[in-house]
């Protein structure tokens, strides 16, 4: 984003201070109560988890300290980043009064970057290699009715939802839902016994195989926020399985930071945190995949195969997918934040892991999901600048907005809704 675009922001922000409910609020986070736990203290206060997102604790703000920081960035001047992690304030979207939802065709398009990007390349944390897709013919798969058609499958999209499906996640008496499984599994990644919770499908039975999604949470939280009723990750699938608007499906709710052995440190909004979350490619792949064909009744092979996320988590089910598209055939990304190209927003920098031009996959996914909501203060234009990426590299993909959605529980429940209704030839 422009500078000019940046400063007038953070000029706003100071002269509506007085108005906002605690100091979380000028950089897009919601606030929590006073008795909240604290998940981890900066230079702006102290922070815990509201519902699936962090939030910051009323009455702890570094009052002080937090304006001159932000000061110092609205004239520009040099601010230590040993002593803060507060570097650039991004403005956020301005809101809809529309949904806007687009079929990308595979076409060249000029676009309008969102995000500071550099070519210079920068050193990564150790992650899976990327092997060469072969051609291969992976648009039919078997299902007991007969074959099933993934060609061009984008296009049987018609729809999707864009406001909170309330009916969608009240779990109700004549429906029988999946169930959950709360295990831990030793990690080679990281040299520690992780927590992993297994949604299963009602009927799950060993003589079948299912297909899996894997999804991801938020920064700074974990699996179990994604458990919360509010956002439907049990009732969704059972509800729209009772409709025939779904397939059954094995859902798996891993925790994403997954720092290599010594390099674990306390959440902030630093790339030495980040890094943890950049290696979870390693874990998914390397510990949980594995781990989850021994244990469980599961199908192979990327048309069985999906990734999506929250936030953090879309930020890595867009780049885990992409990187190893010959893994995972369907990816959605809910509200990802920065990271996956290089760029800054409301707190840090993000070195990326791939270069505007990496993002792409010669083999692309079956399809691809990406939507935000049009009022959401913490990631901004991140995600439409993924879907303009996305589009300017010729890979087709879905996007859509949600009005009025912020970064919160409307979008996810939203995003997830469309997602599994979707995903496994769900839409044949």
């Amino acid at each position: 984003m422009k500078i000019n675009t940046i400063l007038s922001f953070v000029i706003a922000t100071l002269a509506t201070k007085a108005a906002a409910n605690c100091f979380s609020s000028k950089y897009g986070y919601p606030c929590c109560s006073k008795n909240t736990d604290v998940l981890f203290s900066d230079v702006h206060g102290d922070w815990g988890v509201k519902k699936v997102v962090i939030c910051g604790i009323e009455g702890s703000e570094n009052t002080k300290k937090d304006k001159v920081l932000v000061e110092k960035r609205a004239t520009n001047e040099v601010v230590d980043e040993k002593e803060t992690v507060a570097v650039t304030v991004a403005a956020p979207p301005k809101a809809k009064s529309k949904v806007t939802v687009v079929k990308t065709k595979v076409t060249k398009t000029k676009v309008v970057k969102t995000t500071k990007v550099t070519t210079k390349k920068v050193k990564t944390s150790k992650v899976v290699k990327t092997t060469k897709v072969a051609k291969t013919k992976t648009a039919k798969v078997d299902d007991k009715k007969g074959k099933i058609d993934l060609t061009n499958y984008i296009k049987k999209i018609t729809s999707v939802i864009t406001t909170f499906p309330t009916e969608a996640v009240k779990k109700l008496s004549d429906v029988k839902y999946p169930t959950v499984e709360k295990l831990t599994y030793y990690s080679k990644t990281t040299e520690t016994e992780r927590p992993l919770d297994v949604i299963l499908p009602a009927n799950y039975s060993k003589s079948k195989k299912y297909p899996v999604l894997y999804y991801l949470h938020g920064i700074m939280t974990d699996q179990e926020v994604m458990l919360d009723d509010e956002i439907g990750t049990v009732a969704i699938p059972g509800n729209l399985l009772k409709e025939q608007k779904a397939k059954e499906m094995i859902i798996v709710l891993p925790y994403q930071y997954a720092p290599a052995p010594g390099t674990e440190v306390e959440p902030s909004f630093t790339q030495e945190y980040y890094d943890g979350y950049d290696n979870f490619i390693n874990d998914l792949i390397n510990d949980i995949m594995p781990y989850m064909k021994k244990h469980y009744s599961i199908a192979t092979g990327r048309e069985n195969t999906a990734i999506l996320g929250f936030s953090m988590g879309g930020r890595n089910s867009l780049y885990i997918g992409y990187t190893r598209s010959d893994i995972f055939g369907w990816v959605g990304a809910i509200s990802p934040c920065p990271g996956v190209t290089p760029g800054e927003d409301m707190m840090s920098k993000h070195k990326g892991l791939l270069t505007e031009d990496e993002f792409r996959a010669k083999n692309p996914p079956i399809l691809t999901m990406l939507c935000s909501g049009t009022a959401d203060a913490v990631v901004g234009d991140f995600p439409k600048s993924y879907h303009e990426i996305l589009t300017r590299n010729n890979q087709e993909h879905y996007w859509y907005e949600i009005p009025g959605a912020n970064h919160d529980t409307t979008a996810i429940a939203v995003g997830y809704y469309n997602f599994i209704s979707s995903v496994f030839g769900a839409l044949n």
